[in-house]
């Protein structure tokens, strides 16, 4: 296995570690409405991202345009989620999103920008290794900046 593989592999498994360890329960402590409305997009873009990790791993490139597009889909819904003064105990939504809405806008372009080079990568039986890493990588800068770590 690649490094390279190794690297993805590993995200992939912490999307899905993070994805699996917010419960049902409390997405429904969560008021209706956008914060609840992001917090299921994300759910969604975790599993979507477990599944690319784990056809990478396995060497099911196949497997992987369907999700891609599901990222690429989502990307689009995500700025609209996050209204000013959407903020929650129970959402891990840093105040930088606000005070820093353009660098979220360009964190979020980027993440667009890797969704799609990684679905024209699937269609196109083009590079899939450095496409997922950069869509990875596109996620993790985000969450760096703009999202809470879990307790």
């Amino acid at each position: 296995m690649s490094s390279a593989t190794r690297y993805l592999s590993l995200i992939a498994l912490s999307f899905g570690i993070a994805a699996t360890a917010m419960s049902a329960a409390a997405t429904d402590e969560l008021p209706e409405g956008p914060i609840r409305d992001r917090h299921e997009l994300m759910e969604d873009v975790g599993a979507n991202a477990k599944k690319i990790g784990e056809a990478m791993k396995t060497g099911a490139f196949g497997d992987i345009l369907e999700p891609a597009r599901a990222l690429k889909a989502a990307a689009a819904k995500v700025e609209p989620l996050f209204p000013e003064g959407s903020t929650h105990p129970k959402s891990r939504a840093l105040d930088a999103i606000w005070t820093d809405w353009e660098g979220f806008k360009r964190a979020n372009a980027e993440f667009a920008q890797a969704t799609d080079a990684l679905v024209t990568a699937a269609e196109t039986d083009g590079a899939l290794p450095p496409a997922v890493k950069r869509m990875f990588d596109s996620c993790k800068a985000c969450h760096e900046s703009f999202r809470a770590p879990e307790d």
